[in-house]
């Protein structure tokens, strides 16, 4: 097992934390927690002047919704991605002043990093899965009302 250093095991669990969802401001939002908070942001707004008599224009509406979802899970993927990269950086500035512990610092963080970027690419499917089911159900509400 790794023993991690200093900032290394400071910068780590703060990016583990904010992976778990606990950290109070996060850097990113979650991809697939997106849909949901966009639907419902969505449904606060125009939920009320449901139902539509014209079904064209629940397709319309949903359609926009849909890409805001789709463009949101993308942007929440690009901030994720450019983090584990600035994290990575810095590892490598941590790793190199860890002395003999060096090369198992690039080990576990290579490791811990490889773990992140699985995780987001998870995420980001489970997101753009969610994002089709709800703009079903969201469709179905502006249809037929609450």
């Amino acid at each position: 097992m790794v023993r991690l250093i200093g900032i290394q095991a400071l910068v780590l669990s703060a990016f583990m934390l904010l992976v778990a969802g606990r950290a109070e401001a996060q850097a990113c939002a979650v991809p697939d927690d997106v849909p949901a908070e966009l639907y419902d942001a969505y449904l606060d707004l125009l939920g009320p002047g449901f139902p539509f008599a014209d079904p064209s224009a629940c397709e319309k509406l949903t359609k926009g919704a849909l890409s805001a979802c789709q463009q949101s899970v993308s942007s929440s993927v690009r901030c994720w991605k450019g983090l584990i990269k600035r994290l990575a950086k810095g590892a490598k500035t941590t790793c190199q002043e860890q002395g003999p512990e060096e090369e198992a610092c690039f080990e576990g963080t290579g490791a811990n990093l490889a773990g992140q970027i699985q995780g987001v690419a998870a995420s980001e499917a489970d997101g753009r899965v969610a994002c089709e089911e709800i703009a079903e159900t969201f469709f179905d509400f502006c249809i037929n009302g609450p």
